[in-house]
């Protein structure tokens, strides 16, 4: 009997391998091994090593890509909130110029006011001054001779 080897191990067909006959050949199969019984159910589940190696890798690349649109979510949400925050702070900023802008010409407006109303006073005693004088009256004088 012709002798076969399987995983290392010799084995030898059943001795009714060479009375059996394929159906699509019609002729005898000599020198066949029996074929194997069906393999239990969580032998048939589990994968193999290459498979289990592949199932790995796209279960890691799975993740990877989850965890850079997680991170990618989180760094745009920061960007919006610093573009949020930097907006705010620099409309503040615009409104305390606008509030300065408009003191400073408070300001302004005052000291041209009491400069006018000081030129406005000083005038009009220029004014009273040279009417009496033109009017021929002497301005009082402290020596009466």
């Amino acid at each position: 009997m012709p002798e076969i080897v399987k995983f290392g191990h010799p084995t030898f067909p059943p001795p009714c391998a060479d009375q059996h006959r394929s159906p699509h050949r019609g002729s005898p199969v000599a020198g066949r091994a029996s074929l194997k019984r069906k393999a239990s159910v969580p032998e048939a589940l589990a994968p193999s090593p290459p498979t289990l190696a592949a199932s790995t890798m796209t279960d890691l690349i799975t993740r990877g890509i989850d965890k850079f649109v997680e991170l990618e979510h989180k760094r745009m949400r920061l960007e919006l909130d610093l573009l949020e925050r930097l907006r705010h702070e620099e409309m503040e900023r615009v409104e305390r110029m606008r509030r300065e802008e408009m003191e400073h010409e408070l300001r302004l407006m005052t000291v041209i006011a009491s400069l006018f109303n000081n030129n406005n006073s000083a005038s009009s005693v220029n004014l009273n001054s040279s009417s009496s004088t033109s009017a021929g009256t002497q301005p009082p004088s402290g020596d009466t001779s």
